[in-house]
């Protein structure tokens, strides 16, 4: 019979942070598909203003932008 090694406590907080980090980028997927992908004030604002404003909007006054960036810094 063979025995079971213990993992030690840092190679469990390593697959849990992964299991974490995972989560994390499946719901920045799930965003950008959900809501950014075909989203028609992205589309008017580079079609207005160019895609600097366009992103520019994204990521200061959206709500999904402010999302993605808060799950971003998770992932950092």
């Amino acid at each position: 019979m063979r025995k079971l090694k213990a993992k030690s406590s840092v190679t469990i907080n390593q697959e849990l942070n992964n299991v974490e980090k995972q989560l994390i980028i499946n719901e920045v997927d799930e965003l950008l598909q959900t809501y950014c992908q075909d989203c028609p004030v992205k589309k008017q604002l580079r079609y207005e203003r160019g895609k600097s404003k366009a992103h520019k909007f994204c990521i200061s006054e959206c709500s999904v932008g402010k999302r993605l960036q808060e799950c971003g810094r998770q992932l950092s």
